[in-house]
């Protein structure tokens, strides 16, 4: 071959590669380019909704799978108290071995009484007789000693458990009568006087860590309802009477009813481990009350009756002391008995307040106490 031919071949070789060179980058050059994305949106204000909802933390789906088992559930932070935890349970600090335990209990007292009225009732009296020539008869009569009488009381309550107190309801009743005879204006006359009240306390009470060791205390308040009736009346024989007065009987009678508040406080000093401790209990209400002081007279010659009711509207106050020894089996038996004293105090029991009317009562005596937790 020549080496014009060698020359002519080189030359296509060259102009072969520089088209092939230059056809690529054509290609490369007129290819469509992708468009530019778009700017992303800014970001939302802080007080933006979602913003607010993303920041919170997302709980994992438990359990992952439903053939898995619950995982134990976390510890409660310090100082927060479980939604499962319940209330009213057994608490060992405020549920202590000494104070009755949580539940039912009922209790029962039992006091022997002398008790002592002071009748200072004092009325005018007009029969229709008096009524027409102007005359009338005046109703003072003093109370007959009364006799030893035994007054119950029963209780039933329940106590909360976790130091909540306890709640109770109680009645007592006491019924009395004694007799005497006096010399009156005509001669010997009966004079008897009877009393008998009936008392409800319903109180919410609770029992305190003593400051003191070896001591309990515990406090109640609540409402008392409260009636009591008393009367003396003086009879002589008919035929006496007609001979001289005419006036075979007089009597006078009050009848109140109320309610007011209740207070008491009670301490326990323990004697040791021996299950005795000595007790005081202190026992306080002030009674709004209404009722009705009522005046009679009978007479002889003529035969005619006079009666006159006084109204009124006053505070009858109570005042209970008790005192003595009480014995438990152990510090966690819920039987307990009390053997003491009693004395009790009722003020301004009658209400004829321009007459100085103001009769009082008051008893003592022995009183046993049994309670009962069930």
């Amino acid at each position: 071959m020549s080496k014009n031919t060698h020359l002519i071949l080189a030359a296509a070789v060259a102009v072969a590669v520089a088209l092939g060179f230059s056809s690529k980058g054509v290609a490369q050059d007129t290819r469509t380019l992708p468009l530019p994305l778009p700017a992303a949106p800014a970001a939302p204000a802080a007080s933006d909704g979602a913003s607010m909802l993303k920041t919170l933390p997302n709980p994992r789906d438990v359990p992952a799978s439903l053939f898995e088992p619950l995982p134990p559930p976390a510890p409660p932070a310090p100082g927060i108290v479980p939604s499962e935890t319940p209330y009213f349970v057994r608490d060992p600090l405020l549920d202590l071995s000494g104070f009755p335990p949580p539940g039912w209990f009922t209790e029962l007292d039992i006091q022997v009484v002398k008790p002592h009225l002071v009748n200072r009732l004092s009325g005018v009296v007009q029969n229709s007789a008096q009524k027409a020539n102007g005359t009338s008869s005046t109703v003072a009569l003093p109370s007959a000693p009364l006799d030893w009488a035994v007054s119950p009381r029963f209780v039933l309550g329940y106590r909360l458990p976790s130091g909540f107190g306890e709640f109770s309801v109680a009645y007592r009743f006491l019924d009395t009568a004694g007799n005497e005879v006096q010399q009156a204006q005509d001669g010997p006359a009966t004079l008897r006087s009877q009393l008998s009240f009936n008392m409800v306390d319903l109180d919410y009470s609770n029992s305190e860590l003593s400051c003191w060791p070896a001591w309990d205390m515990k406090w109640t308040f609540g409402l008392r309802i409260l009636t009591m009736f008393n009367d003396s009346r003086a009879t002589q024989p008919f035929d006496q009477a007609a001979a001289g007065s005419g006036l075979y009987q007089t009597r006078d009678s009050n009848n109140f009813y109320g309610f007011g508040p209740h207070l008491a406080l009670d301490l326990s000093r323990h004697l040791g481990d021996s299950g005795w401790s000595l007790r005081f209990r202190t026992d306080l209400s002030s009674d709004f009350t209404s009722g009705t002081d009522s005046f009679f007279t009978g007479t002889t010659t003529p035969p005619l009756e006079g009666v006159t009711r006084v109204f009124f509207h006053q505070g009858v106050s109570i005042v209970n002391v008790q005192t003595g020894l009480t014995w438990q089996p152990s510090r966690t038996s819920g039987t307990r008995l009390f053997l003491g004293y009693q004395y009790e105090h009722w003020f301004a029991l009658e209400g004829v307040v321009d007459s100085g009317s103001h009769g009082q009562f008051w008893d003592q005596g022995v009183v046993l106490q049994a309670t009962f937790h069930f």
